[in-house]
């Protein structure tokens, strides 16, 4: 409603409701995912995910001021030990483009509830244009043990933002 000029009050930030890992063997079949609310990934030093690639997907919603209507987040960002990795912003999209939707939204289990994920990464055949991806198309190689930090922001039609950092951890599979 913000970005059809509509007088809404809007002073809070999105919120970051869950997060799915995605673990990818070398050949990029998918050997693990898991899914953990935003709250247990602050809690954890470090989030272990089996695979020598990873992807991310994010269930991140916004608010306005004095509404319980969720509204859809505009801008999702993704840093991996502070280099920008992925990014999106949904400021303009041509109607022609509307079919690629569901190559960036997943939709699936979150906690305990059906959740909308994010893809903090490109699928083949996505031709929406709304990215600025820097390599490897979002998609994380994991080939040392030494772990790798992740930092997410997430953006509102008024410029409010949150963020969402942790550490993503190599494990055996």
């Amino acid at each position: 409603p913000l970005l059809f000029g509509l007088p809404l009050a809007d002073s809070r930030a999105p919120v970051f409701r869950n997060v799915k890992f995605t673990g990818y063997d070398s050949e990029g079949l998918v050997v693990s995912q898991k899914v953990l609310t935003a709250s247990m990934v602050r809690k954890q030093p470090r989030i272990r995910v089996p695979g020598a690639w990873f992807t991310i997907s994010v269930d991140a919603a916004d608010h306005t001021d004095h509404s319980g209507f969720i509204t859809g987040i505009k801008t999702l960002r993704m840093e991996v030990d502070g280099t920008e990795r992925y990014a999106f912003s949904a400021e303009r999209w041509r109607r022609d483009e509307t079919r690629y939707i569901n190559a960036h939204v997943e939709s699936g289990r979150g906690g305990r509830s059906w959740a909308r994920f994010h893809r903090c990464y490109l699928l083949c055949g996505n031709r929406l244009g709304l990215y600025n991806t820097c390599s490897n198309a979002g998609f994380v190689a994991m080939d040392d043990t030494t772990g790798h930090r992740v930092d997410l922001f997430a953006g509102d039609a008024c410029g409010n933002q949150a963020a969402l950092s942790f550490s993503v951890e190599k494990a055996p599979f």
